[in-house]
């Protein structure tokens, strides 16, 4: 065995016997190994001929040897995620990840550190704004939906209004039952005698205040009891009778009713109640005594197109009535 170490030439068996085992089979062992251990190992064996005749042979192997020492560390020094220096055997340096703090290398080889940064790449950055397009396309999807949905709640709301306003009272307390539906929109002729039938059933445990009837009548509100009260007749549970239509009286009506509601706490509240609906009162078409109505003398009031209906076969016609009239001759 002849190593290289520190540029000069050691036989192993005579100068590092306690150093070394040597193995019969040529195997070499270090005992413990240390910076100075580092060189180029090599082991000859030389064969010779037992009869002399044949040439001697001599047969080598040789490796070299790098005893390296990790770096040591300082105690404030954090390792980010191991403690341990990890080798690379490729590049022939140390290589430890610190967080922070001081670093001294007493060992060999050189020391890579690299300091732990966080680091976004191009290649992230377009991942992720392809990430965050398809997320904007989703976010316009959902509120596309979302506007979709509000319309249809609006028309929700809407239609709940509607139910409180003539159907119902205020929500969160047992208060005044209304017995009938009468409905929004109504119709009469004029002539007519005409009821908005808004009887209502109150608690025991309620006591009515006051009601009042209304009127908005060419755009004005009108106090019923107190200026017209011939014109109609208003009964206790709250229903109102129209004596005799004419076309004036066409206009949105209400009945409101305050009473004292004993609540679901137990207290006493003043709770108003309200019912409305609209009055269209029409006048049919009149014609004269040369007209011939082919089936019905009676005109046809059309309720989805809000428009009277009569069918002729010949003579004149005048229309005095409201609304408008949709003629068809036969």
């Amino acid at each position: 065995m002849f190593p290289q170490l520190n540029g000069q030439t050691v036989q192993l068996m005579l100068e590092r016997p306690t150093e070394f085992r040597f193995e019969q089979n040529g195997g070499l062992i270090l005992r413990s190994a240390s910076l100075a251990h580092s060189g180029n190992y090599s082991l000859i064996v030389i064969v010779k001929s037992p009869t002399g005749n044949v040439e001697t042979k001599k047969y080598e192997r040789s490796a070299n040897l790098t005893v390296a020492e990790p770096p040591r560390m300082s105690d404030p020094l954090q390792v980010a995620q191991d403690r341990k220096a990890i080798y690379d055997h490729h590049a022939g340096r140390w290589h430890v990840t610190l967080t922070c703090g001081q670093f001294v290398s007493l060992g060999h080889p050189a020391v890579d550190v690299v300091w732990q940064v966080t680091f976004t790449t191009i290649k992230d950055l377009k991942a992720e704004n392809t990430d965050l397009k398809a997320e904007n396309t989703d976010m316009k999807a959902a509120v596309k939906d979302i506007k979709t949905e509000n319309t249809d709640i609006k028309a929700a709301v809407k239609d709940i209004k509607t139910l409180v306003n003539n159907n119902t009272a205020t929500l969160g307390v047992q208060g005044l039952t209304w017995n009938d539906n009468v409905g929004a929109d109504l119709r009469t002729c004029v002539g007519k005698q005409f009821q908005f039938e808004w009887s209502y059933t109150l608690d025991n445990t309620e006591i009515e205040l006051s009601k009042n009837w209304t009127a908005m009548l060419n755009g004005q509100t009108v106090w019923l009891m107190l200026e017209r009260p011939t014109e109609f007749q208003f009964e206790q549970n709250g229903s109102l009778t129209l004596r005799s239509a004419s076309l004036a009286h066409s206009g949105n009506y209400s009945v409101t009713v305050d009473v004292m509601v004993n609540t679901t706490t137990g207290n006493m509240e003043r709770m108003k109640y309200e019912r409305s609906a609209n009055l269209t009162v029409a006048e049919p078409p009149r014609t004269n005594g040369r007209l011939q109505v082919a089936q019905d003398r009676k005109a046809i009031y059309d309720n989805h197109t809000s428009m009277w209906h009569v069918t002729l076969s010949c003579g004149q016609f005048v229309s005095l009535g409201h609304p408008a009239v949709d003629a068809v001759w036969q």
